[in-house]
């Protein structure tokens, strides 16, 4: 069993955690994924911009700690093994549900 888990951050990558704890970067990795000048009555300047750097450090990262886990390697049980067999599922569509009873209260608009 691993103990590998991550997280999201905010722009929508995932970094692995160690053990469940924050990973210890090292000093490649920039404190700022851009910094921007803004002189009075003037456009923005970008001035730095660390995006593929932050990215490359994490992916380093996460290879590091086996992160995101690969798939298990479990075949799905055949369809009819115990379970809802196709022809049952189809079988149920169209009846009337308990939901489906229960949306036929609401007052039509």
């Amino acid at each position: 069993m691993t103990t590998a888990s991550g997280l999201p951050l905010p722009g929508g990558a995932m970094v692995g955690l160690d053990n469940n704890r924050w990973p210890a970067f090292t000093g490649a990795m920039p404190w700022a994924a851009k910094i921007e000048e803004y002189p009075a009555s003037k456009a923005s300047k970008v001035v730095a911009d660390n995006t593929s750097t932050i990215e490359s450090e994490l992916d380093k990262w996460n290879k590091s700690v086996g992160w995101p886990l690969p798939p298990p390697n479990c075949p799905m049980p055949p369809v009819g093994s115990g379970g809802v067999t196709e022809a049952r599922a189809a079988s149920q569509v169209g009846r009337d549900s308990p939901r489906i009873r229960e949306r036929r209260r609401w007052p039509r608009t």
